[in-house]
């Protein structure tokens, strides 16, 4: 089992300002800002991926043609 995560005071105002932000929109503007900003951290995620392959050189030097 994992152990919980600890979040910083800062880290927790940010969620906080997040979601009064949200919760201030429309219903279909929120779907959509919710599906930008999960598409935009998975993006993020993807290329600390690909960075640590590429520290580690599992990862081709070159791209795909």
């Amino acid at each position: 089992m994992k152990p919980d995560k600890t979040y910083t005071p800062a880290q927790l105002e940010n969620a906080d300002r997040a979601m009064a932000f949200l919760a201030s929109l429309p219903d279909g503007q929120r779907s959509m800002v919710v599906t930008v900003a999960s598409a935009f951290i998975a993006g993020m995620e993807a290329q600390t991926r690909l960075t640590a392959q590429e520290q580690t050189g599992k990862a081709s030097a070159t791209p795909n043609a």
